[in-house]
């Protein structure tokens, strides 16, 4: 009883009111309009701040994430057949996982597996129904406006240090060069569902490509590259836009190029070449001591692991954390959804392949498992599957109401 008059004290009380009202303008919104709620997690995919204890923290981006998932779920329709077919595969990854995590039941390997559920399954739902409804455009473009400040920071901050890679507000530069990229990758592709004129294409393509270049974040780079290519193929044409695209990015993948030569030759004993490597081989070694069930999710964070941090090697961190079995389990994630998208309409798949095999190609060089980098491609690819089902409801004349309140509208005038 002492504690709860202690909780509820006078000098508690606005901090108690303030919680009271967030909760209550989350709860409006959730059955007023629950995809606004769903809306704010594309531009929030920037909040990579960390919150929480220090054993089990997460960023911003990852609450937005569980907050958006809920309200997703509660306008997700059952005829959204290729929304489904995305999220039986991430089911399937999910199901795997639980095996490691069964091997190795601790809080910090259940809390990781929570954590990649809401980051594939969770952005694929929050992505779809959104496109379902036709209204991821507005929360892309506030992801543009953000990116487009960042990557201006990003710019001046590089100047000011002699152009050295930038990190403004604390953000670190591979995440910096991600976000920024991603917007470029945005700004070349033009999906049909992003509504901005040439010149605003234009103008954020250049901001941001050198907010990339100030980075100096050499995986997007490579990943941006990677990305317009395999957009360009699924197309299977060279059209002007696929030119342009080309145009933008050569210049940045010869930077990125040139400068891993430059590193290469110069031998340095400290560099980033040195720390990724020597990250990799400890990686392996611990999978070595557990090859088919790894050594369990974020093993790292155990005082007496080899390795201290997540390796810069996707294939050699998911081998280490969950073995032979982790890593089918990751093909099938990637390979799936890749050829679940493949078959989609071709303006629709490039960009879901652009952002699925880019960020893959990204985590090659970097942590793959992170909120932010790896929050906005999956975002990306539910927005093209609620797309593909949006067009696919259009061609049959569906126009249900999406929103809770306007279904009990509906429900209550065919009961009249």
């Amino acid at each position: 009883m002492a504690h709860l008059t202690h909780y509820f004290s006078i000098a508690r009380l606005p901090h108690d009111l303030l919680f009271v009202a967030i909760v209550f303008v989350g709860v409006a919104l959730l059955l007023v309009d629950p995809l606004l709620v769903a809306m704010l997690v594309i531009p929030g995919s920037l909040l990579v701040q960390r919150v929480g204890s220090a054993s089990l923290s997460i960023s911003v981006c990852d609450v937005l994430t569980v907050v958006g998932t809920v309200a997703a779920v509660l306008v997700l329709r059952a005829d959204m057949r290729v929304t489904r077919r995305l999220l039986w595969i991430d089911v399937a990854f999910q199901a795997v996982l639980l095996l490691v995590v069964l091997a190795h039941p601790n809080q910090k390997s259940i809390f990781e597996w929570w954590h990649r559920f809401f980051l594939v399954g969770g952005c694929i739902t929050i992505g779809a129904v959104l496109g379902r409804a036709r209204r991821a455009n507005a929360a892309v473009v506030a992801f543009l406006l953000l990116a487009s400040g960042l990557a201006v920071a990003a710019i001046f901050t590089s100047i000011a240090h002699g152009f050295a890679p930038a990190n403004p507000f604390h953000y670190q530069k591979n995440t910096v060069g991600a976000l920024t990229a991603a917007a470029v990758l945005l700004c070349v592709l033009r999906p049909s569902w992003l509504r901005l004129s040439r010149g605003q294409f234009q103008l954020i393509t250049a901001v941001c490509g050198l907010g990339l270049l100030a980075s100096q974040s050499r995986g997007a780079m490579l990943a941006l590259g990677a990305a317009v290519l395999v957009a360009a193929i699924r197309r299977g044409q060279l059209s002007q836009r696929s030119l342009v695209a080309v145009a933008v990015v050569t210049p940045l993948v010869i930077f990125a190029l040139l400068s891993v030569q430059h590193e290469s030759d110069s031998h340095a004993q400290f560099s980033s070449f040195t720390y990724r490597a020597d990250y990799s081989a400890l990686a392996y070694r611990e999978w070595h001591l557990s090859p088919v069930l790894g050594q369990g999710l974020r093993f790292f964070k155990q005082p007496d692991a080899l390795l201290q941090v997540d390796a810069h090697n996707v294939v050699a961190a998911t081998l280490a954390d969950s073995g032979v079995v982790g890593l089918a389990a990751f093909v099938l994630l990637i390979g799936g959804s890749a050829l679940a998208l493949w078959r989609l309409p071709a303006g629709i798949a490039a960009v879901a392949l652009a952002f699925l095999v880019g960020r893959f190609v990204h985590g090659l060089f970097d942590v793959y498992w992170v909120a932010g980098p790896t929050t906005l491609p999956w975002l990306i690819v539910g927005i093209a599957c609620g797309t593909a089902d949006a067009d696919a409801a259009d061609g049959a004349g569906d126009a249900e109401p999406s929103r809770p309140v306007d279904r009990l509208r509906s429900a209550a005038g065919r009961s009249r």
